[in-house]
């Protein structure tokens, strides 16, 4: 979605508009799983928690792995300082990965804002920590579409449980 993040307000509107469709189904629901007994209550509890579980960690191993995978490749390579360019970072931990900061030789160009090697432009901020905001963003949005579907395929289900048992 790039830097600005025209979206982010119908994210967060669909997603309230989604979370409380989804408490309604969810209240209707055990509503009429108690009627038939606690096992299938009880089931269908585990089955969204173990979704929501494994949401989470998928979530947190794509942060956690992808970005450090490219972040030290790229600084291994020499080819970081397009990574500091555009995300205002220095090195992997921070500018002391190129050795002593107060020599301006060892630090690249790169790490300083606007290009001016001024002691006060020097960024601060590690490669590694710096693509939180779009992470973020890129996370929240899957999440989004992901439960999206699972509340599609629970709103279909709902409905032929509600016939089925019409019909019982």
């Amino acid at each position: 979605m790039g830097s600005s993040y025209e979206f982010s307000t119908l994210y967060v509107i669909l997603s309230w508009v989604e979370g409380v469709c989804l408490f309604v189904l969810i209240v209707d629901l055990c509503w009429v799983c108690c009627h038939m007994g606690t096992l299938l209550l009880a089931s269908i509890s585990v089955a969204y928690s173990l979704g929501v579980f494994l949401l989470f960690a998928g979530s947190y191993s794509v942060i956690m792995y992808t970005d450090v995978y490219v972040v030290v490749r790229s600084f291994h390579t020499d080819n970081l300082w397009s990574y500091e360019i555009v995300y205002h970072c220095c090195g992997i931990n921070g500018p002391s990965d190129y050795g002593n900061v107060s020599q301006k030789d060892t630090v690249p160009v790169s790490c300083y804002k606007d290009q001016e090697e001024k002691l006060e432009n020097l960024y601060k901020r590690g490669c590694i920590f710096a693509t939180d905001d779009s992470w973020f963003w890129f996370v929240f949005s899957n999440c989004y579409w992901f439960a999206f579907v699972l509340f599609c395929a629970n709103l279909i289900t709902h409905w032929k449980l509600r016939e089925r048992l019409r019909s019982f």
